[in-house]
């Protein structure tokens, strides 16, 4: 097996010229050399609009959200036990039927849990890799299925035919826990947990397959440089407190060849404005702010860094100290909320138009006492109020210049309590002339087909998207499960499959519950020398084992000599 696990994979697209997000995953599942089946399932929701990727902007550009949810299952390898758990069996789970083939029990291997966003007014649209976990049940054959699903995960958000705007951003925070999205697997035993160092040499090596696949997929050209069609493609990471020559020396040298002109640039993240506000505006007068450079992402250092610095600097009362960072950020949920009820978007709540509702009938009541001034709603006090909110908090992030934040983010806890973590960015610009591609392929058909569908007997391709709200409970439940031993990872392997796939089915129908998952067959006659690997795992270990030079032999004290290290 090569170092770069992706390089022999073909782009998917030969059986469609648009492929969905799932057949491109597949196509590069192909080439992991497991002896045992995988079963992908890609969760996606619809997109909603939602003003909390940048709170504290006195402007809310129009931003749409769209969630992922992907997880990869094998089967056990045979001779491995049966899968009952130390403890009292789970009751809740029915023993197989005896008319059922009996078979080996599957386990989740891998998840990744992301978001995608898309600003119309700028062309861009940013990915981010919000977590990536492993249980350790994985088959030794199977052990660079984690890094072909990541990897073909981004690459597929890259490709011109499934391009969501024409500036494509890609963003991680990396740092190494136990756990993120199988509960207890660090108990599992089989579980390797990556330090920090190597946890960002890893993303290093998958950011440098992406965007190397997508470079000789396009022939673009690098940072500095523009090929033909003007593609540009830039790399940067940041490893906070840490100096450009520190963590050159810590990360190593790219193990792939980059394409020609491409080279790491070690700096942070979102280097330019994300969206720009409109002329006339207060906030043309500041080149940059972090009210509208730094997203706010869902479990991020970078928001609750922006967080505190709007707790500390806004001018309020003592007494609302705890409130100063949350009230905008409510009243964003509150705007989603009520836009997935199909109300409106402006802030206002059923409680909200209760009380308009009521002073319109005390005012046709007694009209004596009306008032030629305009009425104001408690739908107009909360917008009002929402915007001032924003006003004051994009001053207080004015106060603090954008590299500023960035140095002072190397001094925060998360990211300076003795483990390395890293910032890992990368950015694709098309053309202007490029055409956009509609990122809605994979719920809806392609318009060409609704012309033919009278004379054509082919069905159209089912719709795939769930709602949000959906999505996120289907990840909050693989949460409620328990991974700390092989029993417990099948049981709740089973029990999240049955209740994540009654959930799908009652919302897109079976077919598109075919649709958002696949298997990909077992290779067979593919082994692994379980000795081999154990004897390297030895071996590494003793390598990490300090030696002792030998003493110098004694000299006469001269000038500028010192005692030995």
């Amino acid at each position: 097996m090569s170092d770069n696990p992706t390089a022999s994979w073909t782009t998917a697209g030969s059986a469609s010229s648009h492929p969905s997000l799932r057949d491109h995953i597949l196509s590069a599942l192909e080439t992991v050399p497991s002896a045992e089946p995988l079963s992908l399932t890609v969760l996606s929701s619809t997109p909603r609009r939602t003003g909390s990727l940048f709170p504290y902007s006195a402007h809310v550009p129009r931003c749409l959200e769209r969630e992922y949810f992907v997880t990869l299952g094998s089967r056990l390898e045979s001779g491995s036990d049966d899968g009952v758990s130390n403890s009292t069996a789970n009751p809740v789970v029915p023993p197989p039927l005896a008319t059922e083939k009996p078979s080996r029990p599957e386990v989740l291997i891998s998840a990744l849990h992301a978001y995608l966003y898309e600003i119309p007014s700028s062309s861009t649209s940013i990915l981010y890799i919000s977590k990536v976990d492993t249980s350790g049940y994985a088959p030794p054959t199977a052990r660079s299925s984690t890094h072909t699903l990541v990897t073909a995960f981004i690459e597929h958000f890259l490709l011109p035919t499934s391009r969501p705007s024409r500036i494509v951003q890609v963003c991680l925070f990396a740092r190494s826990q136990g756990q993120y999205l199988f509960p207890n697997s660090v108990r599992s035993g089989g579980k390797r947990v990556a330090g920090g160092l190597k946890l960002c040499q890893w993303w290093k090596g998958v950011f440098e397959a992406v965007t190397t696949r997508v470079a000789a997929a396009e022939g673009a050209g690098g940072q500095q440089g523009n090929n033909k069609e003007g593609e540009k493609i830039s790399l940067r990471y940041l490893l906070p407190s840490y100096s450009a020559a520190e963590a050159a020396g810590m990360i190593g040298r790219s193990r792939v060849t980059l394409p020609p002109r491409l080279e790491w640039a070690y700096a942070p993240p979102f280097p330019d404005n994300i969206f720009v506000p409109p002329k006339g505006s207060d906030e043309v007068r500041v080149a940059r702010c972090l009210a509208w450079s730094i997203p706010a992402l869902p479990d991020d250092p970078k928001t609750r860094f922006l967080d505190e610095l709007v707790h500390d600097h806004l001018p309020r009362q003592a007494e609302d100290k705890s409130k100063r960072t949350t009230e905008v950020r409510k009243q964003d949920d509150d705007e989603k909320v009520d836009t997935e009820q199909g109300g409106s978007s402006e802030g206002g709540q059923g409680v909200a138009l209760l009380d308009a509702n009521v002073t319109e009938a005390l005012d046709d009541v007694t009209p004596a006492h009306r008032s030629d001034k305009p009425r104001t709603t408690t739908r107009d006090r909360a917008q009002e109020r929402k915007e001032t909110d924003r006003r004051r908090a994009q001053t207080a992030l004015s106060r603090v210049s954008v590299d500023e934040f960035w140095e002072r983010m190397g001094f925060r806890q998360e990211c300076s309590s003795g483990d390395v973590t890293g910032f890992f960015h990368l950015s694709l610009e098309s053309p202007s002339t490029q055409g956009n591609v509609d990122h809605q392929r994979d719920s809806e058909p392609p318009s060409h087909l609704n012309e033919t569908v009278s004379s054509s007997a082919t069905p159209l391709p089912p719709s795939t998207a769930l709602p949000i709200a959906i999505v996120d409970r289907i990840h909050q439940s693989l949460l409620n499960c328990d991974f700390g031993n092989k029993g417990d990872a099948i049981d709740g392997t089973r029990i999240w499959t049955k209740s994540t796939q009654a959930i799908v089915r009652d919302e897109i129908g079976e077919r598109g519950w075919e649709a958002v998952t696949g298997v990909v067959v077992g290779k067979a006659g593919v082994t692994v020398d379980l000795n081999a690997v154990k004897r390297k795992q030895e071996a590494t270990v003793t390598m990490l084992k300090p030696r002792k030079k030998a003493r110098p032999a004694p000299v006469a004290p001269s000038a500028g000599a010192s005692d030995s290290k």
